[in-house]
């Protein structure tokens, strides 16, 4: 009979502890997800739908932190601007609904949002990592089209790329080739005259081709119509590297032009034609092709001519360009010293 006490006490115990297991897990899977009372609000294609991480949890106070680890997802948070921050002019806090201070927007959207904050519609938690110091991702709203982070999300994200494309089905036919997107790309501009997608893709392409000057056109006919695109990092990388490679095209095109300059000055020297080839060495040097021995060259071809009265000036002139080497100095030098 005294079993019979035994087992209730023993079953008692197992459900006490069970209890105490799956309060336990309720208050883990609470913290990440409680029930329905905040529905995420709806987000259009003419809205900006922005992620973000919370910056700075870690270094709050050990009350903020406790407060971080509660959100819940969906729960509202309020963006406030913090205009004595020393570090970042532009800092934009994130706080709870119960005025808790849990981070910062990320410096590269809170210089854009910091002046804005009017069009924010709506911020909440997005998930909560279960961490001592918890990771919180968190969304905000930014109404209209018209700025940096909207055009940012069409080049860059994925949801929203898939939904244009449903909507413009012949950008998934293209050929994963740029270059062989140039052709069909131009007939879509003219079918989608107002696409930012479809013109990025074209400007793409055209970048591929290293087709420089066409670029920085398309660059121009895209900021003519969203004027705050060229903020964007994407733009401003292509701005640059094109301008550079563009730079770089022409310095290689003007050293080939100079060359050829210099070896059909050469060529006629080495004909004896120095009438003909001392203004073209002399052209040469002037267009900065560096060819050191052209120095020697227009020296001689001034003693062929009986020009000696030249050599000395010229020889001192060169002397001060920066281009010219120790060696050719030195020659320099002895063609001075023999016409002084």
């Amino acid at each position: 009979m005294e079993y019979l006490f035994v087992i209730p006490i023993l079953m008692f115990i197992l459900f006490v502890l069970t209890s105490s297991g799956k309060a336990k897990s309720d208050t883990k899977s609470n913290r990440l997800q409680r029930e329905g009372k905040y529905v995420e609000p709806d987000c259009s294609i003419n809205d900006t739908l922005i992620d973000f991480e919370v910056k700075g949890v870690f270094y709050r106070d050990k009350d903020a932190i406790k407060r971080a680890s509660r959100l819940f997802i969906n729960e509202p948070l309020i963006l406030e601007v913090e205009p004595g921050n020393l570090q970042d002019m532009n800092a934009v806090k994130v706080l709870t609904q119960d005025k808790v201070h849990i981070g910062y927007l990320p410096k590269d959207i809170a210089s854009y949002v910091h002046y804005r904050l009017d069009k924010v519609v709506t911020c909440y938690a997005k998930s909560i990592s279960d961490n001592d110091v918890p990771y919180v991702y968190a969304s905000f709203i930014f109404r209209g089209k018209d700025n940096v982070l909207f055009y940012n999300r069409v080049l860059n994200d994925f949801r929203v790329r898939e939904e244009i494309e449903e909507r413009i089905p012949e950008l998934k036919e293209l050929d994963i080739f740029p270059e062989k997107q140039l052709d069909p790309l131009s007939q879509l501009l003219v079918k989608y005259p107002n696409e930012l997608l479809v013109e990025y893709k074209y400007l793409l392409a055209l970048r591929w081709c290293q087709k420089h000057d066409e670029v920085l056109k398309q660059i121009e006919i895209m900021a003519s119509k969203y004027p705050s695109i060229l903020e964007l990092n994407d733009i401003k990388e292509i701005v640059y590297f094109t301008e550079c490679d563009k730079k770089r095209e022409e310095e290689r095109l003007h050293f080939e032009k100079v060359q050829a300059m210099h070896y059909e000055a050469k060529g006629l020297f080495d004909s004896g034609n120095y009438t003909e080839a001392l203004p073209i060495f002399l052209e040469s040097i002037e267009q900065g092709a560096n060819y050191q021995q052209a120095l020697r060259f227009v020296c001689i071809c001034y003693e062929k001519l009986g020009q000696v009265e030249n050599i000395k000036p010229f020889c001192i002139k060169m002397k001060e360009k920066e281009w010219v080497t120790n060696h050719s100095k030195m020659q320099l030098d002895k063609f001075i010293k023999k016409y002084s």
